[in-house]
């Protein structure tokens, strides 16, 4: 039991009749090396991938809740505009350049099981995983993101 957090990465491929062949997707899906035929293909609108998961990051959890939740934290699903992306990486690089500041800049939550709230070493690899899931999620212009939580 605890705190899991995840951003998915959603990437509309559905086929339009107005779009350029060069701008349709192909989808393929196969088992055993084998298209698997009970996926109608053409059906399929859009790819949900991982874009990251953190284990009782409450400080990125809590800054979710109060930035993309308006204070909610009811384990909905909640669309993450690219702009507050930014601001979370903002966040993190000055946590990470000035360390002394993390409980200003980004504090911890507390909650059931959500982990300890040091700034400690955890606190800072998580600080430093959010960097990389945020500089990725940002080179994507196609695609829209999700953030959701359970405990």
């Amino acid at each position: 039991m605890g705190l899991d957090m995840y951003l998915e990465k959603r990437t509309d491929v559905r086929l339009w009749n107005f779009q350029k062949e060069e701008e349709q997707f192909e989808v393929v899906v196969k088992k055993g090396g084998v298209t698997y035929p009970k996926i109608n293909l053409k059906n399929v609108t859009t790819i949900i991938e991982e874009a990251g998961y953190w284990r009782k990051a409450n400080a990125i959890h809590r800054w979710f809740v109060e930035n993309v939740q308006d204070g909610n934290d009811n384990c909905g699903e909640y669309f993450v505009p690219k702009s507050l992306l930014e601001k979370l990486l903002e966040l993190c690089l000055a946590v990470k350049l000035n360390p002394e500041q993390a409980d200003e800049l980004l504090p911890t939550g507390s909650g059931f099981f959500f982990g300890g709230d040091e700034y400690d070493e955890w606190y800072f690899d998580k600080i430093e995983y959010t960097i990389e899931v945020l500089r990725e999620a940002l080179s994507d212009d196609d695609a829209s993101y999700y953030y959701s939580s359970s405990w």
